[in-house]
């Protein structure tokens, strides 16, 4: 199931949190998820060092 939903950061949890259907839920690091760039649709994985940073596969760049 695709279902669009916008992701912000919370401060209170120290995560990247998505909300569905007015529930809020926590992402953890290595959650894969795609990300909408204007009409493109790209996978990527979350992750975190000292900073929250998304990785993706070069080939989705093709």
């Amino acid at each position: 199931m695709n279902q669009a939903s916008e992701m912000t950061y919370n401060q209170e949890q120290d995560r990247w949190v998505v909300s569905l259907d007015g529930q809020l839920y926590g992402l953890h690091c290595g959650e894969s998820f795609s990300i909408l760039i204007g009409p493109r649709r790209i996978k990527c994985r979350l992750e975190l060092g000292r900073d929250w940073y998304i990785l993706r596969k070069m080939r989705d760049l093709i």
